[in-house]
């Protein structure tokens, strides 16, 4: 759905990528949990291209589409860059029995590791210790270089959630401990199901779990 917040020039949104009748399409949310269809041939980064007609075309709300009628897909696919930070709950630096890092770890996924919220994980044979986390998403809607902190935000259009599906074997063991080859295989970046505005979810406080057959 979408509403104004006062004071201010965002508009919250809950956006997502949807499949209906073999048609994928970027969507947003509405107050009845439908999907108001958008269009841009599922293509969420043009979307966030064309900011102000996609508000608009909200507002409208054209054409509705029952969310029981809908496939839901990753909310973001073809991106530029997955960055991603390693190491950054205190409880995970714990249980691999590792120092706390004073910088961020930095590595990345590869676009291509992206899938659909739900969809199966491809267990490879190369690997005998799959792992799984549950991670906070940044999604980055305008680009830049050398943003300072005070800009930071202006930068970001929302958040979402990912799977962060790891071999770990292949991360710390073997190809020189170099962490890509365990981190970047095919569907080891489960994401979705929608991209929420900074105003809809308060990052700094929000608990996100894992749930692996009925345990947390």
């Amino acid at each position: 759905y979408q509403r104004r917040v006062r004071g201010n020039n965002r508009t919250t949104m809950r956006l997502g990528r949807y499949s209906h009748n073999g048609e994928i399409f970027v969507g947003v949310l509405n107050a009845d949990g439908n999907i108001i269809k958008l269009g841009y041939n599922g293509n969420t980064i043009a979307a966030l291209k064309d900011m102000a007609n996609l508000k608009t075309a909200v507002a409208q709300a054209a054409v509705v589409v029952p969310a029981a009628e809908c496939t839901v897909l990753s909310p973001i696919t073809g991106c530029e860059k997955v960055l991603c930070i390693g190491m950054n709950y205190v409880d995970h630096c714990t249980e691999q029995d590792v120092p706390i890092p004073k910088e961020p770890v930095v590595f990345n996924k590869f676009a291509s590791s992206i899938v659909n919220p739900g969809d199966d994980l491809e267990i490879f044979p190369e690997t005998h210790e799959f792992d799984f986390e549950v991670e906070m998403v940044i999604v980055v809607g305008k680009g830049g270089k050398r943003i300072s902190e005070k800009d930071a935000m202006n930068h970001v259009f929302g958040y979402t959630v990912a799977h962060d599906v790891s071999a770990r074997d292949w991360q710390l063991k073997e190809n020189g401990g170099q962490w890509l080859l365990g981190k970047a295989f095919d569907t080891a970046c489960p994401l979705g199901p929608a991209i929420v505005t900074p105003e809809e979810f308060d990052a700094h406080n929000a608990k996100i779990r894992c749930i692996l057959n009925g345990e947390t």
